[in-house]
């Protein structure tokens, strides 16, 4: 019996919220506003002001190059560049000169 009373209760809420609404249109709006305004400042907040400033500690490290890698890069870098090199040089049909 309580479910039932629930429901019928939340149903009669919901059939009676959007006219509520609609009667109250601008303080409805002026509500939203206001919750917008409050999370934009909000957040804001969190991340504006509340970040800390830190020091950026860098430790001088020497990188380490893996020369197997770094010349199977080079290789395929040199046939990129040769392959665009020969796509410049060659000389294609102009299709729209009759």
């Amino acid at each position: 019996m309580l479910k039932l009373d629930i429901k019928k209760k939340a149903k009669a809420y919901f059939k009676i919220l959007p006219e509520f609404l609609a009667q109250r249109a601008f303080l409805v709006f002026a509500i939203f506003v206001f919750l917008v305004a409050l999370l934009s400042i909000l957040l804001l907040y969190l991340y504006l002001w509340r970040v800390e400033k830190q020091e950026i500690k860098i430790s001088p490290k020497e990188v380490e190059l893996n020369q197997e890698i770094f010349e199977q890069f080079l290789e395929h870098y040199k046939r990129k560049e040769q392959n665009f090199q020969n796509a410049l040089e060659e000389q294609y049909i102009d299709i729209f000169f009759r």
